[in-house]
């Protein structure tokens, strides 16, 4: 299961809900800032290198004998399957 979500929108979601409820509810600065310092603790599910999350791209893309082109930090690279 692939269910991956933005640590920030989840943060900006918790601020904003808190934001509406705190007056009628009761919640405290505290435990909103006691959650956001948990979100942002939570580690990252994206791999972190490049590789990793163009892996699968790479694969198919040779098996279907094309380059592929792909973008790191703004400069085009560009892979092929070579010749064995």
């Amino acid at each position: 299961m692939n269910d991956l979500i933005s640590r920030q929108a989840a943060i900006d979601a918790l601020k904003n809900r808190w934001k509406k409820t705190r007056n009628y509810e009761g919640i405290g600065d505290d435990i909103a800032e006691e959650c956001e310092l948990y979100l942002k603790q939570v580690p990252s599910a994206q791999p972190e290198d490049w590789m990793e999350r163009n892996k699968e791209r790479i694969l198919q893309a040779g098996m279907e004998g094309r380059e592929i082109e792909f973008r790191i930090g703004g400069r085009l690279f560009a892979i092929r399957e070579m010749a064995q």
